[in-house]
């Protein structure tokens, strides 16, 4: 069955650093928010590390204060996140996507910089821990699409999106929205306002991308700059948020959109795989997440599409 078009929310936002409870109930409120303006939004994205915030320099030091306060405040699934979240994906019938501090759930000590997709059912669709990490977090080893009720969908985090092979790999495998989240600075602008457009155009799908706005640097956190987005799989812009400010963008997501893309505009049928092909993924260690494809190691890309 087709799914009906309907509306996804990107969120300009600003955590309570280091504070996942309290920055918890904000996103809530802005879920609500995004639902009374939009009744036909299924999808509500916030940024990177929307629950706490991401640490400065500070934080490199093993015995700093502030990297002391991160690793508390990391959680595992279930957590008070992932519950709160899940009860308001349950009540507006929306998917969620946020980011936070995963702890690993066997090594003390070891985090991850992830993002969790919540479904309307209020359980946990998919965890993606940043492959392109660095700092206090140990960097993920999974690139993988979703099925669900809004599509298939891909997940990234911030410096992800950077690299054309990670959402080319998710393209061949079936995507169709992308959900990037991010953090990015005033000096990496271009993450918000021109990476989105160009990987959506080159692999002819949605990209739905949320940024911080804020500064966090008096608490020894960072600068951001917004511009949320919301972008159609050839590149237009359907809307994007100030650099500054908090709020919600919204853009209709039409997935047939993306079939009709990908016939206008053949880039998956006129790829030249006998000279080049897209380096596949190692396995993953990690038990795969629900309903989730994830991309096989030992396969070519040309093998995938």
């Amino acid at each position: 069955m087709p799914i009906v078009p309907y509306v996804a929310a990107a969120v300009n936002f600003r955590s309570v650093f280091c504070r996942p409870e309290a920055s918890v109930a904000r996103m809530i409120g802005f879920v609500t928010e995004a639902v009374e303006r939009q009744p036909r939004t299924r999808l509500v994205v916030f940024p990177e590390c929307a629950t706490t915030g991401l640490p400065g320099l500070a934080a490199q030091e093993r015995s700093s204060e502030l990297r002391i306060r991160f690793l508390e405040a990391a959680e595992r699934i279930p957590g008070v996140t992932s519950v709160a979240l899940g009860r308001a994906a349950r009540q507006h019938k929306v998917y969620i996507a946020a980011g936070f501090i995963e702890a690993d759930a066997l090594l003390d000590g070891v985090i991850y910089n992830s993002s969790m997709l919540v479904g309307p059912d209020g359980e946990v669709v998919a965890v993606h821990r940043k492959v392109h990490s660095g700092g206090i977090f140990k960097p993920g080893d999974e690139i993988r699409v979703h099925d669900t009720a809004i599509g298939r969908i891909g997940l990234s985090i911030c410096y992800d999106l950077w690299f054309p092979e990670f959402l080319r790999l998710q393209a061949l495998a079936g995507c169709q929205v992308h959900i990037n989240l991010t953090a990015n600075q005033p000096i990496f602008g271009i993450g918000s306002t021109h990476v989105p457009v160009v990987r959506a155009a080159e692999c002819a799908l949605y990209v739905v991308s949320a940024n911080r706005v804020g500064d966090d640097r008096p608490e020894g956190g960072l600068a951001y700059m917004g511009a949320s987005c919301v972008v159609a799989p050839l590149g237009q812009v359907l809307a994007m948020a100030s650099n500054d400010e908090e709020e919600i963008v919204f853009g209709e997501i039409d997935l047939e959109r993306v079939a009709a893309t990908r016939i206008f505009l053949p880039t998956y049928y006129s790829r030249r795989t006998d000279l080049y092909e897209v380096i596949p993924v190692r396995p993953s260690l990690v038990s795969p997440p629900i309903k989730s494809l994830a991309i096989l190691p030992g396969r070519t890309a040309g093998e995938l599409s």
